[in-house]
Parts: structure tokens; sequence; C-alpha cells
């Protein structure tokens, strides 16, 4: 059984720090690997996108353990969690592209975002059916929510 963190031992951490089913402990835990993966991996010369990598899988316990509560809680609302903490990732994506080309002034195959490896269009292809798919069943299981109707009309228009 999931039971909530108390918070009251760590009033010195900000709120959105705290998970209310991650233990803070966890959270700190994750951080710290997280930092040093990003770290170590800078120091060895990794390139970008293995970096990133890096620093991104120790949340994936987190992440799940999020998930699982999420569906156990409100059902089909974890799959808006999933949505919105992925989409998050993809515009960090797109905003290091805009930060390569407007503000390091790259071009071509240098600016091609923190995860270069991953921008050809099957990706893109696979992402883009992934949004189309979470967003429509979210709209069959929430048929009035008019913001739902219009991620999903969207979603579609941005298929390529």
């Amino acid at each position: 059984m999931l039971v909530p963190a108390t918070t009251r031992q760590y009033d010195d951490m900000p709120r959105f720090a705290l998970l209310p089913y991650v233990p803070p402990r966890i959270m700190l835990l994750t951080s710290t690997v997280a930092g040093a993966s990003v770290a170590a991996g800078s120091l060895a010369g990794l390139p970008l996108w293995a970096i990133a990598i890096a620093g991104v899988v120790p949340w994936f316990p987190v992440f799940s353990h999020e998930t699982i509560w999420t569906w156990r809680n409100y059902g089909w609302l974890a799959i808006f969690y999933v949505l919105a903490i992925s989409q998050t990732g993809h515009f960090a994506e797109h905003l290091a592209q805009m930060v390569q080309i407007h503000i390091l002034g790259q071009t071509g195959q240098d600016a091609r975002g923190v995860v270069s490896t991953l921008d050809v269009e099957w990706v893109h292809l696979v992402w883009n059916g992934w949004v189309v798919l979470a967003a429509g069943v979210l709209v069959a299981r929430f048929r009035t929510n008019r913001w739902l109707w219009l991620s999903v009309v969207g979603s579609v228009v941005a298929v390529r």
C-alpha cells in the first residue's frame, strides 16, 4: 500500500520537489544519481545525447511509481500524466534546438537538439502516433472535455 510521504521533516524543500507518494529521500537520491551521471558523462566526454539519457534514466523508477499510483487512484488520467510528462520532454528538445539555432548560431546537423540521433522521420511518425493515440483514448473516455477535443484536432493536424 502506498502511503503519502510526510513533509513536515522536509519543510525546507521546495514544494515542487515533493511528489506525494515518493519519499523525499528517494527524490534526493534520484536527483543525486541523475546529477552524478550527467557530471560523469560530461567528464568522460560522452556525446550530448548520451549525457541526457544518463540524466533521465535514474528518473524512470520514480516516473513509473507515480504512473502506477495515478492509475490506481485516477484511472485513465494516468495516460494524461504520461502524455504530459513526455510532451514536456519533447518540448524541451525543441527548446534546445531553438537555443542552438538562435542563440548559439548553429545550423544543419549541429542544430538537431540534445538527442539528435532521434531527429529522424520514423521517430517523428511514432511520436505523433503516440500523441494521437493517447489523446484519442482520453477523448473517448472523457467525451465532454473541450480541451481534449482541441488536443486531438491539434495532434492530428501536427502529424506530417
